[in-house]
């Protein structure tokens, strides 16, 4: 399952190309981005609008490029498992 974030970014790039590329499908993606925007939006309680929020929000396009570029860079990982090395057990002397 996908993160929100990226989710999100793949409906804000989609949303982009259908514009360009696909005119008769643009008002179905902005509907879909807009719903998706205003969910995300009522789920942050009110207390929580501050300008650390805006700044957050500013830092959303950098954070998805990197998560997505993260998705491809696992190849392998999912077949591999990595044993995690503990010190060295005196207990069996």
């Amino acid at each position: 399952m996908l993160p929100r974030l990226i989710f999100v970014g793949i409906v804000v790039v989609i949303s982009i190309l259908s514009i360009i590329f696909f005119p008769s499908l643009t008002l179905k993606w902005l509907i879909i981005l807009t719903v998706n925007i205003l969910t995300m939006a009522i789920s942050i309680p009110k207390k929580l609008y501050s300008w650390q929020l805006v700044s957050a929000l500013a830092s959303l396009p950098k954070t998805f490029i990197s998560m997505f570029g993260n998705l491809f860079m696992l190849r392998g990982a999912k077949k591999k498992f990595i044993h995690t090395t503990h010190g060295i057990d005196n207990s069996k002397k």
